[in-house]
């Protein structure tokens, strides 16, 4: 069997990063056995150090057929990562990978297996190797429902590892994204424009498509110092759990198939009971509630009046809702009937920090911020 797509590695001057992503490339083909070596091109960034260059020039592996490509302008991490999705016009599918990721060794078993299942269908607009163990929007733990899939489906964009078909690039490249009259979470509101991930997610949202993402992740980011990210105190913060055993067989469906569909906020879309027309999950309360169009809302928020209420014991937070667990915690209601105040917004936060953290009270979680703020003083 041979991996349908080419390999695109993005690098400029990290040199151990892209040795240690070529080594784990290695263990990823030896346990795929590939009918015939694998494409790969390495693309280097304008003024790359030369120890990165001579690694890449001379590196050798009887598993790849290994280009590369020299650019003859300053790109930047976002430019090229937009680049390498522009190489699929020509070469149909591309995986790309930043250089200080390491891989999975199912690397190709779950590639390909998402491509031949997948790619036809018009709702996804690409696939991400990286599994958000947190959700950055809401920032807490992002907890999937587990419907028996290896994969779940999120309104987002990833440059942790992923792969883009032909047709998914050309559809993105014509879209004129309407910033005005699309729910834009206010945690990318914040990214400049020029990072790519902030349009394609802004695109994700107008046109109510989503990308495949694996429940066990393939990739891993070490976070180490580049264009967006300053100092190695971050190294941490981008980690996902890579699995050292080879899974030959994944367990795939389509996201009408699935129960855990996630939209741009990490909110369930599925909420049992309501069409998806029906409901809006706003469980983490950071939803700007003149932007929420359907009847009815989840929440947390306080409220004068509902129609069903759920405790906030399972989780994933909706597993209270299918299991029909009563209480006053969540609540189905509508947004004429919310009245919340501050008080009341940071007394839900407060019960979402301690569902989130039971075993962790503000007083531990302000000392480690304080020593995380003496470690860059320090630095």
């Amino acid at each position: 069997m041979q991996p349908p797509f080419t390999i695109i590695i993005l690098a400029f001057n990290r040199l151990y990063s892209l040795q240690r992503l070529m080594i784990s490339l290695i263990e990823s083909a030896r346990s795929f056995n590939a009918s015939s070596p694998i494409p790969i091109t390495i693309s280097l960034d304008q003024d790359a150090s030369s120890d990165v260059i001579r690694f890449s020039e001379n590196f050798y592996s009887r598993f790849y057929n290994i280009s590369i490509i020299k650019q003859s302008q300053k790109m930047g991490p976002d430019q090229h990562n937009l680049w390498a999705m522009q190489q699929s016009e020509s070469l149909e599918n591309v995986m790309i990978l930043e250089d200080d990721s390491m891989v999975s060794p199912s690397l190709f078993f779950y590639s390909t297996s998402i491509l031949s299942k997948l790619a036809e269908d018009p709702k996804i607009a690409g696939f991400s190797l990286y599994d958000y163990e947190r959700n950055e929007v809401a920032n807490c733990p992002f907890i999937k429902l587990d419907d028996g899939n290896d994969i779940y489906f999120y309104q987002r964009a990833s440059s942790r590892g992923m792969i883009i078909s032909k047709a998914q690039w050309l559809r993105y490249k014509s879209c004129n994204i309407d910033y005005i009259s699309i729910d834009l979470p206010a945690f990318y509101h914040r990214w400049d424009n020029s990072i790519w991930e902030k349009n394609f997610n802004a695109y994700l949202i107008q046109e109510n498509l989503y990308w495949v993402f694996p429940r066990l992740s393939i990739t891993t980011n070490f976070g180490e110092p580049g264009a967006h990210i300053s100092k190695s105190i971050y190294r941490h913060a981008f980690q996902s759990k890579l699995s050292i055993a080879v899974k030959s067989e994944y367990k795939l469906c389509s996201m009408l198939e699935s129960k855990a569909v996630y939209d741009s906020y990490g909110e369930p879309r599925c909420i049992q009971g309501f069409s998806t027309g029906e409901i809006t999950a706003d469980i983490l309360g950071i939803r700007k509630l003149s932007l929420i169009k359907t009847k009815y809302v989840l929440t947390g928020r306080q409220s004068t009046k509902h129609i069903e209420g759920y405790s906030l014991d399972l989780t994933p937070p909706e597993m209270n809702v299918i299991k029909h667990l009563r209480g006053d915690e969540l609540k189905v209601t509508e947004t004429k009937f919310i009245s919340e105040n501050y008080l009341s917004r940071m007394r839900w936060q407060l019960k979402l920090h301690y569902y989130f953290y039971p075993d962790q009270g503000l007083l531990h979680l302000l000392r480690i911020k304080l020593m995380e703020i003496a470690h860059r003083i320090l630095k």
